[in-house]
């Protein structure tokens, strides 16, 4: 049994990757950012899902499948994509749940056939470069509003073609 207090805000990838024997973890802190920490543990195959190639653990998607192709549809209910979920997946379109807060650092990094994208306008956080990517990103729909608000170092300058924002 392995229990994580509540001061811990962060996971990092990987950290206990392989750890079968664990089975039992109690994370005290719910918003705690856990990204893919788990993979490959008893306590990930318990707790986790898989849907369509996406990796899901309560209201958080932690990674996709690289073979997911086409168009990606995240579940509703998903309120947390995690850092680097989607990173470099050839996917043409993904649509967001409206109810989504957060996407994570480099969610979204490198997705060579990514060309459109609806945020939804429950987003609140935008991780470090979370669009980064060097193809360029033709349409992203998104409100004037959160527009504003959100980080210009979300999209990295050369993954956007001018005159990509489609505001609704």
């Amino acid at each position: 049994q392995m229990r994580i207090p509540e001061s811990v805000t962060e996971i990092k990838m990987d950290l206990f990757k392989e750890c079968y024997q664990l089975e039992e973890i109690i994370i005290e802190n719910s918003e705690a950012s856990i990204e893919f920490a788990f993979e490959g543990t008893k306590w990930a195959e318990k707790n986790s899902e898989v849907a369509d190639g996406m990796h899901i653990f309560g209201n958080r998607l932690l990674k996709a499948d690289k073979t997911t192709e086409g168009i990606l549809k995240v579940p509703e209910g998903i309120e947390i994509i995690a850092p680097n979920a989607f990173e470099c997946i050839n996917v043409k379109k993904i649509i967001l749940p409206d109810g989504l807060k957060e996407i994570g650092a480099y969610a979204f990094a490198e997705c060579e056939g990514l060309k459109k994208i609806n945020i939804p306008d429950t987003v609140e956080k935008f991780g470090y470069l979370a669009f980064d990517s060097q193809y360029k990103i033709k349409e992203i729909y998104i409100s004037r509003e959160l527009f504003r608000k959100i980080d210009k170092g979300s999209f990295f300058s050369d993954c956007v073609d001018e005159g990509v924002y489609v505001f609704k």
